[in-house]
Parts: C-alpha cells; sequence; structure tokens
C-alpha cells in the first residue's frame, strides 16, 4: 500500500511540475511579443537633426538617417 501511495504522490507532483513549466513558457511568450512592440510610435517629420528614441532598459527602438550616418553603418541598431 505504501508503493501506491508514494507513486501516485511522484505522478502528482510530475503533473503539478509539467503545467507549472507550460504556464512558466507561456508567460515568457507573452513577454516576448509585448517586447516586439515598439515603446513609443514613432512619426516624426523629416529633420536634418539626427534622432535617436531609446527604451528606458537602453534598447535603441528608432534611429533617423542623420544618426545613422552620424555613427556610421555599423551601428548596434537596424532602423526602418
Amino acid at each position: 500500500m505504501l508503493e501506491v501511495s508514494l507513486i501516485l504522490i511522484g505522478l502528482v507532483f510530475f503533473a503539478w511540475l509539467f503545467v507549472l513549466v507550460r504556464q512558466a513558457q507561456r508567460g515568457l511568450d507573452a513577454g516576448h511579443e509585448a517586447l516586439a512592440r515598439p515603446v513609443v510610435p514613432v512619426s516624426l517629420p523629416p529633420s536634418n537633426e539626427a534622432i535617436i528614441v531609446a527604451e528606458g532598459r537602453g534598447h535603441i527602438v528608432f534611429a533617423n538617417e542623420p544618426a545613422r550616418r552620424w555613427f556610421g553603418r555599423c551601428s548596434p541598431w537596424r532602423g526602418p
């Protein structure tokens, strides 16, 4: 009887662990979708000034053409 109880407890534990991991993966996937969207919509008038828009964490969201020329084409961001 003890063996059956231990097997059932083990099965319940692994089922709980499986559900926990699946929920964590879904939460991470939702977080990646939110990060894929730009933080602010960028609609700036054309100008000769270099403009760089970055998130609070420092991730560059947008850089216009004068900014890309100023920092060079080997810059760490890809602009539109």
